[in-house]
């Protein structure tokens, strides 16, 4: 019997076992969607196989010999196990997840979306128990080497071994506290009056300007830099209690529009937008989960401005 399963095909198996149960060949081989001729074949070639005989025919039907017993008693609810776990690979049903999933998002989007995500998590895979991480302490490289399943940030020097999805844009908004002096549209110059406030995000690339104030301080204006800090909370209490403009990730703002609002800067020149990307390890590109994840991320980036 060495070696044996290496030869065995699994399909003439399944075939003995329809055929045990039935007892008749033309109503097993009706199960199996088969011809009886083609279904006889197969009992053949398994007689062969065991050189044993497995059934023994007579006017009533098929009578499975002692050796056909003890082969059925021993493969019957292994195989059974066999096609469910086969019929079950691949699949994905969010409400049946029941695993941890780890997930760190940039300082610009955390504040605001890991809430949004993990109502919707807990809304579709109630059992799953979701970890969030702000980027800072979490690299790319770390998808490689840990067990977090995704990382949502600016676009970023990825691994070969790294895949990233477009999911949305950063887009800016000028914000100040409700109560501030300016209003509606005003310009550069009235704009430079008033301190900046700066939410600077560590995966912004060394030298780049975020919008038209910083660009101008840069080129000597009377403006300044007043407050930079990565902290979102900081940032909205500096806010409520000062004249200070900030350029805010527009969907971080609409969470806070009752207390906060937003001006237009004219001319407005240089506000870039900056692509977000979901980043996963490229074994899991073609998992039905983290498609899922990124796909849940899309839509809440996507409603973040509506």
């Amino acid at each position: 019997m060495t070696n044996r399963l290496g030869r065995l095909d699994l399909n003439l198996l399944k075939a003995f076992v329809v055929t045990y149960n039935e007892k008749k060949l033309r109503k097993a081989a009706l199960k199996l969607q088969i011809t009886p001729p083609a279904l006889s074949v197969k009992i053949s070639k398994l007689n062969h196989y065991f050189d044993e005989v497995l059934f023994v025919k007579t006017p009533d039907g098929f009578i499975p010999t002692p050796f056909a017993d003890d082969l059925y008693n021993g493969i019957n609810e292994l195989l059974a196990g066999i096609e469910t776990h086969v019929g079950q690979v691949g699949q994905f049903v969010p409400a049946e997840l029941d695993e941890t999933v780890k997930i760190a998002i940039g300082r610009h989007q955390i504040p605001w979306l890991a809430p949004k995500l993990y109502h919707r998590v807990r809304e579709l895979a109630p059992d799953c128990k979701l970890i969030i991480d702000a980027c800072g302490s979490v690299h790319v490289s770390d998808l490689l080497t840990t067990d977090i399943d995704l990382i949502v940030d600016l676009e970023m020097p990825v691994d070969k071994l790294v895949s990233g999805y477009e999911v949305g844009t950063h887009h800016w908004e000028y914000v100040v506290r409700k109560g501030h002096p300016l209003n509606g549209t005003v310009s550069l110059e009235q704009a430079t009056d008033y301190e900046i406030g700066l939410i600077h995000d560590s995966t912004l690339p060394h030298g780049v300007k975020t919008n038209d104030l910083e660009e101008l301080i840069s080129k000597g204006t009377p403006a300044r830099i007043g407050i930079c800090t990565p902290s979102f909370a900081a940032m909205l209490e500096i806010l409520l209690t000062t004249d200070v403009i900030c350029p805010m990730y527009k969907p971080l703002y609409l969470e806070h529009d009752s207390i906060l609002k937003s001006i237009s800067i004219e001319p407005t020149k240089f506000l870039p937008e900056f692509p977000i990307f979901a980043y996963i390890h490229k074994k899991n590109r073609y998992s039905r989960k983290h498609l899922w994840l990124i796909d849940l991320i899309k839509q809440e980036l996507s409603a973040g401005y509506n």
